[in-house]
Formats: C-alpha cells, structure tokens, sequence
C-alpha cells in the first residue's frame, strides 16, 4: 500500500523503538539513530551547502543529492518487494549516506573560522563516538544472531562486567 509509504519512510530514518532493560539496551532504530553519524548527510539538501559544494567542484552539490535521492529510492524498492523490511536492508544504504556526510562535512568545515572549526569538530567528534558505541552494540543485539548467539561465551564475559543478559527464546 503506497499510501503507508511517507510513514514508513519516517520510521526507517528516524524510528525509535525504545530502551532495553537488558544489555545491549538497545534494538535496531532508524538509520540515524542507529548511526547518528549518518544525520549530517540530511545537509545535502540544505541550500547553503548544496552551493559550497557545487563551488567546490562543479557538480558535487548534485552527487550530494543524488546520494541522499538514491538511498531513498533504494529503500521505497525493498518495501515495494519484500513483505518485511528487514535491518539487513539498511546495509545497502549506510555506506551512501557515509558519503553524503562526508561531502556535508568537508563543504561545512572549509568555511568555518577557528571556532567555528573547533566547535564543528566537536559535535562531529561526538556523533561519530556515538555511531561507534552503537555500532558495537548492534553487535550484540541478539535478535539478528548477534554475538550472544553464534558466542555463548560472550554472555558470560559481559554478566562478568556486571550486564545483565536476556537472551532470545529459541
């Protein structure tokens, strides 16, 4: 049904589905939460960047866009052809917006002054930290055969630092 489409779209990029009471404490979100990194791609379609990029090298701007334009349209087909979406989906997309955020980062800190710099490599700095402790969280999300799973010695080192672990009913 395509008229479900928009919403559907709102929750790949942007679902939350809430905090764990177990360790990981978290589950597969949107693509941004699940990787907050990935926000910073969304500047593509801001107007100011657009131009930095394109006055960069002609025709970034639109390499940009056709990032961001590619990895919904990628999405709309997997819904379109499979009855679930699955996590596994979101693999053909994060690598693109990876690129985006790039190019939005390169064309916002060559314009910055020092503090600009300083404060834009910060916030930065704690989106990628941010990215990189949930990607290692993800890791251990047991649903999708994570590392509880396929290492039942992983759940004793973790309840050894002090976790507590659910694992899936098989």
């Amino acid at each position: 049904e395509w008229s479900s489409v928009p919403k559907t779209l709102l929750r790949i990029f942007f679902g939350f589905s809430g905090i764990g009471q177990f360790f990981p404490y978290i589950s597969y979100n949107g693509v941004f939460l699940n990787f907050p990194y990935l926000i910073i791609s969304l500047g593509v379609i801001h107007p100011t960047i657009f131009k930095r990029l394109n006055s960069a090298a002609p025709g970034l701007g639109m390499l940009g866009l056709g990032i961001l334009l590619s990895a919904i349209a990628i999405v709309c087909v997997s819904l379109a052809w499979s009855p679930k979406y699955l996590e596994r989906y979101n693999m053909d997309i994060y690598w693109m917006l990876f690129v985006a955020a790039f190019l939005v980062v390169g064309a916002l800190f060559k314009n910055l002054d020092n503090l600009g710099k300083v404060t834009f490599s910060v916030i930065v700095g704690m989106l990628a930290v941010a990215t990189a402790i949930s990607a290692v969280l993800l890791f251990f999300v047991p649903e999708s055969h994570g590392l509880f799973v396929d290492v039942p010695e992983s759940v004793e080192l973790v309840e050894s630092l002090g976790f507590e672990v659910e694992l899936p009913k098989s």
